[in-house]
């Protein structure tokens, strides 16, 4: 998955739960004690850059939904990173 699939499912969570960028930033920076910026939640939906490993789950709780769906395809209806049935047995 590319940063623009990722970012339009970030806007897409924070949207539809009426919440603003400012608001999401808040409640990132609640969660780590972290300056995060309005700006740097506008970067992740633009798919400028993407969140960090740190930010992740924060961010999933800051939009209320699982971790996995913000980076699952089908609309979160299938998996599109390897899982562990998905990779090759090493002999």
């Amino acid at each position: 998955m590319d940063g623009t699939e990722l970012g339009r499912r970030i806007a897409e969570a924070r949207r539809a739960r009426g919440l603003t960028q400012e608001t999401v930033a808040a409640r990132i920076r609640e969660r780590t004690g972290r300056s995060v910026p309005a700006v740097l939640v506008s970067r992740w939906e633009r798919g400028a850059t993407t969140p960090s490993a740190e930010y992740v789950l924060p961010l999933a709780a800051a939009l209320e939904v699982a971790a996995e769906d913000l980076f699952r395809g089908d609309g979160g209806h299938g998996v599109t990173m390897d899982t562990p049935a998905d990779l090759p047995e090493c002999a």
